[in-house]
């Protein structure tokens, strides 16, 4: 038997779910929950299992509309949504916007400067490179 806290920490997904339900019946292991009535070893408890996977997963997808919600009103105010923050800048803790970092502001600048001006980090193309060939071949020409 495999006892699990709550369905839900189990899985969010009822497709997933049904699967890993059959991998663990294939391997003669029933499931269950240690705070709901859910035992697979029997047809009510498979008819909860199935029943309790569809509030988990309209649960999650709720939650992740939700989350999609804030982050976009926070970037329409001019806040920083969250997750890492991009090279170059700090978040300030006050108002949660993006400020210049003093230390790496000049490395950003030097990148933008070389790809927008020396084309670095772009292939060359004819208009640019006049005395660019592609090479027709997959070894090396000797020069």
């Amino acid at each position: 038997m495999l006892l699990v806290y709550r369905l839900d920490r189990f899985s969010r997904s009822v497709a997933n779910l049904l699967d890993l339900i059959n991998q663990l019946e294939q391997s003669g292991v029933r499931l269950s929950s240690a705070t709901e009535p859910v035992d697979t070893g029997g047809p009510f408890g498979r008819m909860m299992l199935q029943l309790l996977a569809v509030f988990a997963e309209f649960e999650r997808n709720i939650i992740i509309d939700r989350v999609k919600s804030g982050m976009t009103a926070k970037a329409n105010k001019g806040k920083w949504a969250g997750g890492n923050r991009p090279y170059g800048y700090l978040v300030e803790p006050g108002t949660n916007t993006l400020i210049p970092h003093p230390e790496e502001t000049p490395t950003l600048r030097e990148i933008f400067r070389l790809y927008t001006q020396d084309r670095l980090g772009t292939p060359p193309t004819t208009s640019t490179n006049s005395s660019y060939k592609p090479s027709t071949t997959s070894t090396p020409t000797p020069t």
